[in-house]
C-alpha cells in the first residue's frame, strides 16, 4: 500500500468526523438530538486521528536555509562583539 494513502484515508475520516459532529449539534439545536451521530462522529473522529498519527514527520525544509545561515552569523558575530566589549572592560 502507498505510505501516502493512509494518512489521507485518515484525513477522510477526520473530516467525517467533523461533519458527523456538525450533523448532531444541528439535531441538538434542533430539539431532536440523536446519541448515533454524537457516537459516529468520535468513532469517525478517532479513527481518522489515529491514521493521520501514523504518518512520520516530514522531511525538513531547505526552504528558508539561506535566511537562517544569515540570522545565525549574524547572531555569532553579535556574542563575539559583547565578548570583546566584556573583555576590554575587564583590562
Amino acid at each position: 500500500m502507498d505510505e501516502g494513502f493512509t494518512p489521507r484515508v485518515g484525513t477522510f475520516f477526520f473530516l467525517v468526523g467533523i461533519g458527523l459532529m456538525v450533523v448532531f449539534a444541528g439535531s441538538w439545536t434542533d430539539g431532536k438530538a440523536d446519541a448515533g451521530y454524537l457516537v459516529a462522529s468520535l468513532i469517525a473522529f478517532v479513527f481518522g486521528f489515529y491514521l493521520r498519527r501514523r504518518k512520520g514527520p516530514p522531511p525538513p525544509s531547505a526552504r528558508f536555509s539561506g535566511l537562517r545561515q544569515s540570522r545565525d552569523k549574524s547572531r555569532q558575530r553579535k556574542a563575539e562583539k559583547a565578548e570583546k566589549k566584556k573583555q576590554q572592560k575587564k583590562k
